[in-house]
């Protein structure tokens, strides 16, 4: 049996400190491992976008690496990069209409087609959710340093926002898809806001979580996983620092 995680940054654990991106102390599928026995391959890296994920083949050459015949797990825990856009195009032509990384059409084509892909090899699919984003602290942060402030906020129709409700839209297609098609989809954008102070989960760019916010969306998964009978034989031991 196999597990096979394929995300972004904040799979991989990154967060952002001192203006620089950094792995966090404890990443969540290191906790997995120790604290449950869950081994998890992991192919997230820093950027990484459901489209590449479809050009390089990364996910079709890792599952052709696989015992089909056996019961394996396949996590996608990508969207955010997705609807990010080229910051340095948009400040050339900030009145033109510009495409996401992977549009919008593009990406619900893509998930829902690697879906049924893998439940055709007998492969359950765990679906997340993307982290809520605040814009004005991405803005500040991150996008306003690429280039002319003026002319990307000309581009967001003086609107800052339009930045988390844009990311929010590929969220929402993530749970379209993982309900239509019966995946196991773990909600940790809900579960974020619904938390009080969540603006104290993320970091000072706006987008990954900070050790604490990594913390909540651990106790989020490893309820799922304790709760959920699709994945409780997942786990090998229990450690007692669980």
């Amino acid at each position: 049996m196999a597990t096979l995680l394929f995300g972004d940054s904040i799979a991989k654990g990154i967060t952002y400190q001192n203006q620089t991106l950094t792995l966090t102390k404890q990443p969540i599928v290191n906790t997995l491992k120790n604290n449950f026995g869950i081994h998890i391959q992991n192919y997230s890296v820093y950027g990484q976008t459901l489209k590449r994920l479809h050009d390089k083949k990364i996910i079709l050459h890792a599952i052709e690496q696989l015992d089909v015949s056996e019961k394996n797990y396949c996590v996608i825990a990508v969207g955010g990069n997705d609807a990010d856009y080229d910051w340095k195009k948009v400040v050339d032509a900030p009145c033109e209409h510009h495409e996401s990384k992977t549009p919008i059409a593009l990406f619900e084509k893509l998930l829902t087609d690697y879906v049924l892909y893998l439940k055709s090899k007998n492969i359950s699919v765990i679906l997340f959710t993307t982290v809520p984003l605040l814009s004005k602290r991405y803005f500040d942060e991150i996008i306003k340093k690429v280039g002319n402030a003026e002319r990307i906020m000309q581009f967001f129709n003086q609107d800052v926002e339009m930045i988390s409700r844009h990311h929010e839209a590929y969220s929402h297609v993530i749970s379209k898809v993982a309900y239509t098609h019966d995946c196991i989809l773990i909600d940790i954008r809900t579960h974020l806001l619904h938390q009080e102070n969540y603006n104290d989960y993320i970091s000072s760019d706006g987008v990954h979580p900070n050790q604490m916010g990594y913390n909540l969306i651990y106790q989020m998964i490893k309820n799922t996983v304790l709760e959920d009978n699709r994945l409780t034989h997942l786990i090998k031991f229990i450690s007692d620092e669980n």
